[in-house]
């Protein structure tokens, strides 16, 4: 289950504003790794997540 307290931090490979637009991929991997959330098996969307860039 997502929650608001899952927070992560990712390093896209391509220079976007936009973490989702590779698939998420890194997303995907992270959220497996951290918590052992499976986004695809959730049927997740970018809706469901606020993100902000680090520079």
């Amino acid at each position: 289950m997502l929650t608001p307290e899952m927070e992560i931090i990712v390093t896209l490979e391509h220079h976007t504003s936009d973490p989702f637009c590779n698939g998420a991929k890194e997303i995907k991997a992270m959220y497996m790794d951290r918590y052992g959330y499976d986004y695809e098996r959730a049927n997740a969307t970018k809706a469901w997540f606020e993100y902000e860039r680090l520079d």
